[in-house]
C-alpha cells in the first residue's frame, strides 16, 4: 500500500494531504495499471503516473490550436455532408486559419469561432485583393455602371 502523501493547497491557502488514490477524479484504472511491486513487495508510484493524477493542475486554458482542432473537428458532420469538391474548399479555408493562429491567440475576448471565421475572411479578402491587381495590371479591370440603362448604348 501506498503510504506517501502529497502536500497540495486549497484555494484558501491552507496546506492539506491527501493521499494520491484520492486524487484521482476521473478513475483509478489508471493508477491500478502505474502501480508495480518493487523489489520489498510494496507498491511503488512512477513519475508518470503522478503527472496523470495532476492533469487537472497547471494549465487550464487550452492553447490555440487545441481549440482549433476542436472547433475542426466539431464541424466534421457538416464537412462529411459536403461534396467532395467542397470538401477540400472546406479544408483550404481551415488551412488559412492555421496562418494566423498567433493573431487568433491574442483575441482572448473573442469566441474562438469567431475569430477563426475571420481569419477565413481575412485570406479570402486578400486573395480578392491579388486578383484585382492582376486584372488591373491586364488593363481588364473596370467599374461596373450603377444602373443598368447605362450599360446599354441608346
Amino acid at each position: 500500500m501506498l503510504l506517501r502523501r502529497i502536500r497540495r493547497f486549497s484555494w484558501h491557502g491552507v496546506a492539506t494531504l491527501h493521499r494520491p488514490q484520492t486524487r484521482l477524479s476521473t478513475s483509478t484504472a489508471a493508477f491500478q495499471t502505474a502501480r508495480q511491486p518493487d523489489d520489498q513487495g510494496c507498491a511503488s508510484t512512477s513519475h508518470a503516473s503522478l503527472y496523470q493524477w495532476s492533469a487537472k493542475m497547471g494549465r487550464t486554458l487550452p492553447t490555440t490550436s487545441d481549440l482549433l482542432h476542436k472547433e475542426k473537428s466539431e464541424l466534421g458532420r457538416f464537412r462529411r455532408a459536403l461534396r467532395k469538391e467542397d470538401q477540400l474548399v472546406f479544408d483550404e479555408l481551415w488551412t488559412y486559419v492555421s496562418k494566423h493562429l498567433a493573431a487568433c491567440n491574442q483575441a482572448d475576448h473573442v469566441l474562438p469561432l469567431e475569430i477563426f471565421f475571420f481569419a477565413m475572411l481575412l485570406e479570402e479578402h486578400k486573395e480578392v485583393q491579388r486578383l484585382r491587381m492582376q486584372l488591373e495590371n491586364l488593363g481588364r479591370f473596370q467599374r461596373l455602371p450603377t444602373s443598368p440603362a447605362a450599360s446599354f448604348p441608346p
